[in-house]
């Protein structure tokens, strides 16, 4: 990777600044941070500075730098418990001559410059388990930020975990401990305390690191186009676009609805999800799960049973009662043909349970061979769509295919066979 670029200039320092405060008015844990007896178990030496960045100039030229040297990697920290779209707190940005803090919240901050840097198409931005942190700017500027590296994928292609933490994954990699002793900050309070912007810097400051092994290790076993398969998703803007009439999948015991009260919960979770998307609240704040099942199954033809609902909000019942009583009306009255059917998702097929355990046997060794997560490969509900007889499935595409598709549609056909040998089963030709 390119090192070429001129460090970003260092901000004048801050009265508010934690990074910048005087010794003497200094926090304990500021000073803490400080203190070498006080702080965490100390990484190798890393001579890149934190810049605490409040302010667009300074801000846009650290991002000139990161397009000049053509790779950055960057987390975030947002707050969404109160609202339907997540509110950016705070952006870490790390190039290889400097880390940024860049505090979204400050006066007059404008973010352009780094909505500019994460959408250049020749900078590579490495994130670790990013699909958050890439809707965040889905959500600003309409696009999906690319190239992207995700140090989460690569690990799990790598058999390093399946969903492994970033601090775990740099232990392993990159032989650091990190500590987690800011894991409940309020990233939405000011001022933040130098020891928390410095526990931020770190989530960005091994991401170059872990890129470098990762990818390599990727390259060298023939692996990397596999982390672009399982990118592509990410990479699609629709991963991030919700299409309300399909909301009611996601709600928990709609599977179990028969009949009219499919239509219903269908129709009033899409009404939560674009209710709460105008009103910039979360899903159940506006309607509990429980309260859409409630009605679906009670269908409630006037408001009076409303008041009795538990888990109802009497603001939203107040002001959206009769709304729910005219959707629950409205689902009565659709066409029997266009009820949705939740027994058709989730439910398990009738199939050979035998045959399923022995299909996960043959993917249990082909994921050993690899060394890679059985779970990466399939689920057992996937197994049991295989031995059904259906083929469009993830672990029949792609490089899954390759890996262990291959193996399993030669097993169900009687092509191979497992057999035992000292202690161990082995998968092998059916003539062998």
């Amino acid at each position: 990777m390119p090192k070429s670029g001129k460090p970003a200039p260092k901000p004048a320092p801050r009265p508010d600044s934690p990074l910048d405060a005087d010794p003497e008015t200094r926090s304990d844990d500021q000073a803490a941070a400080s203190d070498p007896s006080r702080q965490q178990p100390s990484a190798p030496a890393d001579t890149r500075e934190v810049v605490w960045i409040q302010d667009t100039e300074t801000l846009r030229a650290f991002c000139q730098t990161a397009r000049l040297e053509r790779v950055v990697a960057f987390d975030t920290e947002f707050h969404r418990e109160r609202t339907y779209y997540a509110r950016l707190a705070l952006v870490q940005l790390a190039t290889f001559r400097q880390i940024a803090c860049v505090d979204p919240l400050a006066p007059g901050m404008d973010l352009s410059p780094l909505d500019e840097l994460v959408l250049d198409p020749q900078v590579l931005k490495i994130l670790h388990a990013g699909r958050q942190d890439l809707e965040i700017f889905v959500e600003r500027t309409g696009q999906v930020p690319s190239p992207f590296f995700d140090t989460q994928i690569a690990a799990a292609l790598l058999g390093l975990g399946e969903q492994i933490g970033y601090g775990p994954l740099v232990q392993k990699v990159c032989g650091v401990p990190l500590g987690k002793t800011q894991v409940r900050t309020d990233w939405m309070h000011r001022p933040l305390d130098a020891d928390v912007v410095r526990y931020a810097a770190d989530d960005v400051r091994y991401l170059a690191a872990l890129y470098k092994n990762l990818n390599d290790d990727l390259l060298r076993r023939g692996r990397r186009e596999w982390l672009n398969e399982e990118q592509r998703t990410l990479s699609d803007l629709n991963t991030y676009k919700t299409d309300p009439q399909a909301a009611w999948e996601k709600v928990k015991g709609t599977d179990k609805l028969k009949g009219v009260g499919c239509a219903i919960a269908q129709r009033i979770t899409a009404w939560r999800e674009t209710t709460a998307q105008e009103l910039d609240r979360p899903r159940r704040r506006v309607l509990p799960d429980e309260i859409i099942l409630d009605l679906a199954r009670q269908r409630p033809r006037t408001e009076a049973p409303l008041e009795r609902m538990r888990g109802l909000d009497p603001g939203i019942r107040k002001k959206y009662g009769a709304r729910l009583i005219e959707l629950v009306l409205e689902s009565e009255k659709m066409p029997r043909d266009q009820w949705p059917d939740g027994r058709k998702r989730g439910v398990a097929r009738e199939v050979d349970d035998a045959l399923v355990m022995a299909l996960a046997v043959v993917l249990q060794i082909q994921a050993r061979r690899a060394d890679i997560s059985q779970a990466m490969l399939s689920s057992r509900a996937e197994l049991a769509d295989v031995v059904a007889g259906i083929r469009d499935v993830p672990v029949l595409n792609g490089w899954r295919r390759e890996l262990a598709g291959e193996a399993m549609l030669d097993f169900l056909q009687g092509r191979s066979r497992l057999r035992a040998e000292k202690g161990k089963l082995i998968l092998e030709p059916a003539g062998a």
